[in-house]
């Protein structure tokens, strides 16, 4: 935190001071009066096509330069009256690659040292010293030879002759200071954030944007160094392709860095975006000197950036974040720099044009840089805050925990007094790791309920077993086995023997790890002897009681077993009985009599034998039986059955059901002479209502119609299911309907 604080000081000052040698050497001089100077627009250039006059600024076409590099020659008039008294110098704004410079056939110097095809002075200003010996008065001749290839527009601009001293402090400074020393500036602090971006990017591996920024700073830092570099540290093919690559790379990179900053950063952003700068990479080194490719490669850039800026600035207002709006005028600021410079390395403009993008995008990079640093400092800080904080809680709660732990150790001194009067016995017993038990506190009641000394237990604290149960002995080991390999709250109960009388007991003991490794069973011991005699004896007047309800139920049952036989066939054997005896029943009567009791018995075996079958279940059982029954006669029985949703009901409710059904098809088979009987069973489960319906297309009822034995019994069983029963005229025929409200499930 401190490091990163002074190396920010130290940047700032340096920065200000190079702000404050900048405007001393742009400053104007102190001369009051400008010096005369000679500007030279006409020179004659002598290439590989022959000798022709230009016009300066001039380009060079790709016929007069070799593709690989070549040599030409301008050469200018310089007339003087006399012979200058002072030194005069010679300023060229820009001449492309580079250039040496012959007054009157001596070498004034080149533009940097070197061997001149490996030189690159294209972007910085040129002023030449020539010694005053050198010059004559009269016509003296000028000769500039220059480097160049078809890598970039080669030429030379206007040429300026005059005070040495005013060609370097007016003209000469201000321009290297504007092309060169800022850029200078500017990539040191790039790299110097690269190198400090990439370093927090890899140790925060969750803030991936100071990854993104530190790649994009040593791209651009790299681009940066064709603006600064004389002569080449590497082939003219090779550097060429390093440069261009750098500088696409480092914008693309910046779109990356963009999004990650915004937080809407995807995986497929970085695949696109690294593929398509490796595939440019590859082509470039092939077709280094194809200036319109180069063009084409950043025409995604321009079309992507208009989208990316859109978002950018919905994302700002959406946040209301000043950072992401000062990123999004940078942006916006950038991308109209570099439309301008594409325009212009297009073919748009001139010789000694200057591109605005590569100053913009650097003062772009370097601004980005103090943000996320600003950000990285804040984080930090609230990281700190934040640590203080905790170590402010750690304390208070250290202090808290050491103030409880007071009051625990004086709460258990006071448990131990108070268990001498509680009427429990108590204890401790300490286990070594070794399974050696001792015990470290044994209260009172403790010893009276087992009947022991302190002196024998404490000497031997197996001699307690000695007073367990023989039976009980093995629960009371295992126990103890089960609380030792897995630790968890032992319970016990079982007997002791005391004095030949048996007691109950019942035990429950914590266990705790001891800081020197023992294991501590802290437990209560009660005594549950009453309460076990009288468990013993609810359980003897339970086992009655069960037995007195089982026979009250048989009896019960029995009882209604016997109703149900007297209800039906019963009834219905001794009618015969009586009618057999007074002479008034025929054989054919008591056959129809002996088949309906016959019925009846197997409708009430069936549906109570068996307790779990389903009023669907004993419907089909009775459909089967009748079917059987009727399948002699001349007539036929439909069914309707549509009780799915129908809850369950008594087996009780479904024979009175099944009895009310089989007494109005009796009354059909035997009166109606009927020749078609529909049985319909239906449940509506909105009203929750069974409907019951048995309708025939017989004679139907007389006039006078008269309330027979058959009617009665149905009616009566009705009332005794709390249901509806209605006899009517179906014309033709009887029906006899029923309805039976059902509780909800």
């Amino acid at each position: 935190m401190g490091c990163i604080k002074w190396f920010w000081r130290f940047l700032l000052v340096f920065w200000v001071l190079q702000a404050w040698h900048l405007a001393v050497l742009a400053g104007p001089t102190e001369t009051a009066t400008k010096p005369l100077a000679l500007r030279l627009t006409s020179a004659t250039l002598t290439s590989p096509l022959g000798e022709r006059t230009v016009t300066l600024p001039h380009v060079l076409t790709h016929q007069e330069l070799d593709a690989k590099g070549s040599r030409v020659r301008y050469r200018l008039s310089v007339d003087l009256p006399k012979a200058p008294e002072q030194a005069l110098g010679v300023f060229i704004n820009k001449l492309s690659l580079a250039g040496a410079l012959y007054l009157n056939g001596e070498l004034v110097d080149q533009c940097a040292d070197g061997d001149l095809a490996r030189l690159r002075c294209l972007h910085r200003p040129l002023l030449f010293k020539p010694a005053t010996q050198l010059w004559h008065a009269g016509v003296n001749t000028l000769e500039i030879e220059i480097h160049a290839n078809h890598g970039q527009l080669s030429g030379m601009s206007e040429v300026l002759v005059g005070d040495a001293h005013w060609l370097y402090r007016d003209v000469y400074l201000p321009r290297f200071a504007l092309r060169i020393t800022i850029y200078e500036w500017l990539a040191f602090a790039i790299l110097t954030l690269g190198m400090l971006s990439l370093t927090i990017g890899v140790s925060l591996r969750e803030e991936s944007v100071y990854r993104w920024y530190g790649l994009t700073c040593l791209c651009l830092a790299i681009s940066l160094s064709n603006l600064i570099a004389d002569e080449l540290p590497l082939s003219m093919k090779f550097w060429n392709w390093l440069i261009i690559v750098g500088r696409l790379l480092a914008a693309y990179l910046f779109l990356l860095t963009c999004l990650h900053l915004f937080g809407k950063q995807r995986a497929w952003h970085t695949r696109w975006t690294l593929g398509y700068g490796l595939v440019c990479a590859t082509v470039f080194y092939a077709l280094t000197e194809n200036s319109l490719l180069v063009s084409v490669a950043y025409l995604p850039l321009l079309l992507i950036s208009p989208v990316l800026i859109t978002f950018l600035v919905r994302w700002s207002v959406l946040y209301g974040n000043s950072r992401h709006f000062t990123v999004c005028g940078l942006m916006i600021l950038q991308y109209m720099l570099g439309l301008h410079d594409w325009l212009m390395f297009s073919g748009q403009g001139s010789f000694e044009f200057i591109y605005l993008a590569p100053l913009g995008f650097a003062t772009t990079i370097v601004l980005i840089g103090f943000l996320l640093t600003h950000q990285l400092i804040v984080s930090l800080r609230s990281a700190r805050d934040l640590s203080v904080n905790l170590e402010t809680q750690i304390s208070a709660r250290t202090v808290e925990l050491s103030s409880a732990l007071e009051t625990i150790q004086r709460i258990e001194q006071t448990a131990l007094k108070l268990t001498e009067a509680i009427p429990v016995g108590t204890y401790v017993l300490e286990v070594s790791p070794d399974g050696k038990p001792r015990f470290s506190f044994l209260s009172k009641r403790w010893l009276q309920m087992v009947d022991i000394t302190r002196e024998l237990v404490t000497a031997d604290p197996t001699q307690v077993l000695s007073r367990v149960h023989p039976d009980d002995l093995e629960s009371l080991i295992n126990g103890h086995r089960q609380v030792f390999q897995q630790p968890q709250v032992l319970t016990w109960e079982g007997r002791i023997l005391v004095h030949g009388e048996t007691r109950w007991l019942s035990v429950e003991a914590v266990p705790r790890t001891l800081p020197d490794g023992y294991t501590a069973f802290e437990g209560v011991l009660v005594d549950v002897t009453v309460y076990k005699e009288a468990q013993e004896a609810m359980k003897t007047a339970h086992d009655q009681l069960t037995r007195v309800a089982i026979q009250q139920s048989k009896n019960e049952e029995r009882e209604m077993l016997l109703q149900d036989i007297h209800d039906g066939f019963g009834s219905q054997l001794a009618t015969a009985r009586l009618m057999a005896d007074a002479g008034k029943i025929s054989p054919d009567d008591l056959s129809v009599i002996l088949q309906e009791c016959m019925a009846d018995l197997y409708l009430v075996a069936d549906t109570l034998s068996n307790a779990h079958n389903s009023l669907l279940d004993s419907l089909a059982d009775m459909r089967f039986r009748l079917e059987k029954r009727t399948a002699h006669l001349p007539m036929a029985l439909s069914w309707t059955l549509d009780i799915d949703k129908a809850p369950e009901l008594q087996q009780r409710t479904i024979l009175q059901l099944l009895r009310i059904i089989q007494e109005a098809i009796n009354n059909a088979l035997k009166h109606a002479q009927a020749k078609h009987i529909g049985i319909s069973v239906t449940f509506d489960p909105q009203a929750l209502h069974l409907r019951v319906t048995v309708e025939d297309n017989g004679l139907g009822y007389p006039d006078k119609p008269v309330l027979g034995r058959g009617v009665y019994n149905m009616q009566q069983r009705a009332r005794m299911m709390g249901a509806t029963l209605l006899v009517t005229q179906s014309h033709p025929g009887t029906c006899v309907m029923l309805s039976l409200p059902l509780p909800r499930a």
